[in-house]
């Protein structure tokens, strides 16, 4: 765990938020408020539900304290409180399914080394909280897979899982099949993984009730019926697999290893654990969210790997010669595993623009030059610059690339031609444009801003692949 707390910190503060850090923050201040006040805090809180792919009064209002007392460090080290949770609960399920403390060291090792477990430990977003419940239901279901009280505790928690982020739900399967595997007799099995999906569904529904209808219009958009061609993000199946195999090949080999060696149900059920979220995208074609969705299923690999480590210790145990060759073995992978794991998770750390340069340079224009502005990045400068802004107004104030409507005459006008319209008539006093939100928009923009009379370039911020250029309007 100490290993695991110093591979996140030094990550914490590598980078500026990230835009889904940025919009989960923004929104557990909208919720808060809305909690405290009795009313919501501006009318955009009612599109929440209808466009989060989690439950946005569960995560979201939890992070918004711990961003309220130390800001985004502070929420991404909730999401290191909750990854550290995964681990005891990995050590504790590993041990109570193998009765042995070497296959649990071995199972949280590859763990903390792994590079996607590495990234969600310092990433303040819904994933590690949704892991941890996961993690939670699966060592409740292994502890007691015979006890009914257990098992409906168990459904409320994987239930709870599942709300905070609704793709939790693809490993809802592998807990019932682990009840299925962990008691003798298929008939009274049966009976236990009925009571699990029985209590898990129940909850679930109890929930989408109580949430109301746009609830269930964020469940089937953003998650079960998620079209990666509409965001312009289609991968080859080939590709999305390869990139998951640099992400959790240690986690994949080990879990083959034990399916091998123990011939048993239940590391088969471990590896279909591990591999669901790369086939899963592979057949829906996108890596959206693949370095995070992995890490789910690592965990249940990482105990297969327990059970690996466990038949190779118990292979050499009493012959000093193999002993050696083991753990020097041992070693040497472990050393493999933690350089491509620490490798790989600065990678995925370094894979979005450090925006301090124009976030600071937009602070300094706002109280002379007050917004609307327009942002490619909005939900980044809405959280940086939250208390820069009237609150009543604030979600108005910056605009987004994803949608406009602005008034022309009598014509209400949408899409580019809106943003065009927009910038020819002045209607924004700050313009930050890059190429990373939405390229084609971007281009348009640019072309548009620099053969406007009245905008000025004021500052340009070079990344690898892009940078950022912020436009300030002065009256000739």
């Amino acid at each position: 765990m100490a290993v695991q707390c110093a591979l996140s910190l030094r990550l914490i503060w590598g980078n500026t938020a990230f835009e889904d850090e940025a919009q989960y923050l923004w929104a557990g201040h909208v919720e808060l408020a809305s909690w405290l006040t009795g009313q919501p805090a501006w009318d955009t809180i009612s599109w929440m539900p209808t466009e989060f792919s989690g439950a946005p009064v569960i995560y979201p209002p939890l992070a918004e304290i711990a961003n309220s007392i130390g800001g985004l460090v502070a929420a991404r080290l909730l999401s290191l409180a909750f990854i550290e949770g995964a681990t005891v609960l990995l050590w504790l399920t590993t041990r109570r399914l193998t009765s042995t403390q070497v296959a649990a060291a071995a199972a949280v090792t590859v763990w903390v080394l792994t590079s996607s477990v590495q990234f969600l430990s310092a990433f303040a977003t819904f994933d590690a909280m949704a892991l941890f419940l996961l993690t939670l239901a699966t060592y409740l279901v292994a502890r007691s897979p015979t006890s009914t009280r257990t098992l409906v505790l168990a459904g409320l928690v994987l239930a709870l899982a599942d709300a905070t982020k609704y793709a939790t739900a693809l490993w809802d399967p592998v807990i019932a099949a682990l009840v299925l595997v962990l008691i003798p007799g298929w008939k009274s099995a049966l009976r236990y993984v009925a009571c699990l999906t029985g209590c898990t569904a129940l909850f679930l529904l109890l929930g989408l009730l109580a949430g109301g209808s746009g609830y269930w219009t964020g469940v089937t958009t953003t998650t079960l019926n998620r079209d990666a061609a509409a965001f312009g993000n289609t991968v080859a199946p080939l590709s999305v697999l390869w990139q998951s195999a640099q992400w959790i090949w240690p986690v994949v080999a080990l879990a083959l290893v034990a399916v091998i060696l123990e011939r048993n149900w239940l590391t088969v059920v471990l590896l279909i654990a591990t591999l669901l979220a790369p086939l899963h995208q592979a057949q829906i074609e996108t890596t959206v969210s693949l370095n995070k969705h992995v890490a789910f299923g690592a965990w249940f690999g990482c105990i297969a790997a327990g059970y690996a480590a466990m038949r190779i210790a118990n292979a050499v145990r009493g012959h000093p010669a193999r002993l050696t060759v083991a753990m020097n073995s041992a070693a040497i992978a472990a050393a493999v595993i933690a350089f491509t794991g620490i490798i790989n998770a600065r990678v995925m750390y370094q894979d979005w623009p450090d925006e301090t340069k124009p976030i600071a340079q937009v602070e300094q224009l706002l109280p002379s030059h007050p917004c609307p502005c327009l942002m490619m990045s909005s939900e980044v400068y809405q959280y940086y610059l939250e208390d820069k802004l009237p609150e009543a107004t604030q979600q108005s104030l910056i605009g987004s690339p994803y949608y406009i409507q602005y008034q022309v005459g009598n014509k209400t006008l949408t899409g580019t031609n809106a943003y065009v319209q927009a910038v020819r008539r002045h209607f924004y006093s700050i313009i930050e444009l890059d190429d990373g939100e939405n390229p084609p928009l971007d281009a348009t923009l640019m072309h548009v801003v620099s053969t406007t009379e009245g905008y000025h370039l004021v500052q340009v911020t070079l990344w690898p692949g892009g940078g950022a250029w912020v436009y300030v309007y002065r009256r000739p």
